[in-house]
């Protein structure tokens, strides 16, 4: 379990955070360290509290209690919101009619950024161009998005989520929708994303079947953090075997 003490190379650091919609106590006491270089699976089944340690963590909920601090600064007072890039759920649910171009989706994040000032067109351009040779998808730059398939268009939030270059990434529900032939090449590229931009991931899913070869760090929630370490050392947890007895079906794809 991860120590309430951040730890060298802290990120985000959360401490004995709560939560409660009404009289529904969603989140209970949860510590938890994500540390620079990990590709971290945050998993549980619906309603496990997982979105809502997301939204608390990136100030768009407020802990009942609890604190949260973000690359050594607590919540409050956290300003450098480029350091962070984030995909929510169903970011690919829209009106597929709308007529916005691949470019012009992955240049809203720059706009978005409010620590980028003012940059040329030339630069703009240049940093769309790269985010989207990230992701392997700058061949469709001029496609209307509403045409790109559901795993196309994932590939290009997270091109927008990347654009201003973050240390961190955070998906919530990444591979809904994606073809299951697909995960494996999905996971090939968030792992370049990784290794190669020094990347540090953070992906929630209640998919537990999803948990790929290049997660390093799992975080089992459901309500309380029932387990935190290498995903090496999930599957001979007490929490693995508890989940697989309640029924939960999880299939590790680390080969």
């Amino acid at each position: 379990m991860a120590s309430h003490a951040a730890e060298p190379n802290t990120l985000v650091s959360i401490s004995d955070v709560s939560y409660f919609y009404g009289n529904n106590h969603v989140l209970d006491q949860v510590s938890l360290n994500i540390r620079k270089g990990d590709f971290l699976a945050v998993i549980g089944p619906n309603g496990s509290g997982k979105t809502t340690l997301i939204k608390i963590m990136l100030g768009l909920l407020n802990p009942g209690q609890g604190e949260v601090k973000l690359f050594g600064k607590l919540l409050r007072d956290f300003t450098d919101w480029g350091k962070i890039g984030y995909v929510p759920q169903k970011a690919t649910h829209f009106d597929p009619f709308f007529p916005i171009s691949v470019k012009e989706v992955v240049s809203l994040g720059l706009i978005s950024n409010r620590n980028i000032a003012f940059i040329s067109k030339s630069e703009e351009e240049q940093a769309v161009k790269k985010a989207l040779c990230r992701v392997e998808m700058n061949h469709l730059i001029h496609k209307r998005i509403g045409s790109l398939s559901s795993g196309q268009q994932q590939r290009v939030f997270i091109a927008r989520a990347i654009v201003s270059d973050p240390d961190i990434l955070i998906l919530d529900e990444p591979t809904t929708g994606v073809d299951a032939s697909m995960h494996d090449r999905f996971f090939d590229m968030l792992n370049v994303l990784h290794k190669e931009n020094n990347l540090t991931i953070v992906l929630i899913t209640h998919e537990i079947g999803i948990i790929n070869k290049h997660i390093s760090q799992v975080a089992c929630l459901n309500q309380k953090l029932i387990y935190h370490g290498k995903h090496s050392d999930f599957c001979n947890s007490e929490a693995f075997k508890k989940m697989i007895s309640g029924g939960h079906h999880l299939i590790s794809h680390h080969h």
